[in-house]
């Protein structure tokens, strides 16, 4: 279901409801191996998503430079946190590159059908 040079990875973590953007980007900080500079943190703040399957939250908590250790070039992009409404207990991470949607809305929507092609993957 990627689109082609789409900059997005899909991630999952079983999270209480209490985390913080803090905690959200130190996980995806750690499983990526990054450094990240120019932090700039927002509360996450719910906006409706909706799909066929699903009706979920999603929210920006992180702006700035990704800078990968490996020496890749930094990219500036955005960190959303999507909590799925399905009562499985997950959230879910995904990064994008600064500027590859131009329409926030639609760029929602296909993370989050990303995300359950994801679980329907493992499944």
């Amino acid at each position: 279901m990627t689109r082609p040079g789409a900059a997005f990875e899909v991630g999952a973590y079983d999270i209480s409801d209490q985390v913080t953007a803090a905690d959200l980007l130190g996980e995806e900080t750690r499983k990526r191996g990054n450094s990240i500079s120019d932090l700039r943190f927002s509360d996450i703040e719910e906006i409706p998503v909706n799909t066929a399957h699903v009706s979920g939250g999603a929210g920006r908590i992180y702006e700035g430079i990704m800078v990968s250790q490996s020496g890749s070039v930094a990219v500036e992009g955005d960190l959303y946190a999507i909590v799925l409404d399905d009562g499985s207990g997950y959230t879910f991470t995904t990064t994008t590159q600064r500027g590859y949607y131009a329409d926030h809305e639609a760029e929602l929507q296909f993370m989050v059908q990303s995300v359950l092609a994801s679980i329907e993957a493992r499944s």
